[in-house]
């Protein structure tokens, strides 16, 4: 049987159980358990904001059962835009399929604090310069508790509108006062893709191919 819900988050930021805040409406169609095998979800957004940015965009999930014990999630993204809400910059388009591997705390799904995942699949779109971007992971990304950004593994990215077309990031190690949580490492990534600064954070491994 299907279910119908919407998240309303109001208009106001609203932390959540995950730390993050959010603003605005998500609706969410489920159709069976989503916890139990073969179920699916499907969620839009309506003037949707995460941590002051605007998302857009159609996300399909779908639970493919288990592997090796863990649950086996499949992510689809379509027509994805994240909006900086900033007066000279644009947003970036996207979108994605991801294979996710929740390793742990699949026994109690309300609480976010024990979660783990292993990441896998690509993305593409435009950088907020409209620039061309692929991104594929190389090696599982692992996705730690309560922390919006990976911690470990390899990404491939090529970029046709540049003669410094393609290379890779290696999310290499732990990083600050929150070890495994390395905002900085993705914001080394997101930096690369929209204008093409090297940068080499302290753990990370960045390499250029011409």
């Amino acid at each position: 049987s299907n279910s119908s819900y919407k998240m309303d988050f109001g208009t106001g930021d609203s932390i959540c159980p995950d730390g993050r805040y959010r603003s605005g409406i998500c609706n969410i169609i489920i159709e069976g358990n989503l916890m139990d095998s073969l179920s699916s979800a499907f969620l839009d957004f309506d003037d949707f904001y995460t941590e002051g940015f605007g998302v857009v965009g159609h996300c399909d999930i779908f639970n493919f059962g288990t592997t090796n014990g863990n649950i086996y999630l499949f992510f689809k993204l379509t027509d994805g835009y994240l909006n900086y809400q900033y007066e000279h910059e644009y947003g970036i388009s996207y979108n994605f399929d991801k294979d996710i591997l929740w390793v742990n705390g699949y026994e109690t799904p309300l609480i976010f604090s024990d979660d783990s995942f292993l990441v896998s699949g690509h993305c593409y779109g435009r950088t907020a310069e409209h620039d061309r971007f692929l991104v594929t992971t190389r090696s599982n990304m692992e996705w730690p508790a309560n922390c919006s950004y990976y911690s470990k593994g390899v990404v491939d990215f090529v970029l046709p509108d540049f003669s410094v077309g393609k290379g890779y990031l290696d999310f290499a190690g732990h990083y600050g006062s929150n070890p495994g949580c390395n905002r900085e490492y993705w914001y080394a990534f997101r930096a690369r893709v929209t204008n093409t600064n090297l940068f080499i954070g302290d753990s990370a491994s960045f390499n250029i191919e011409y």
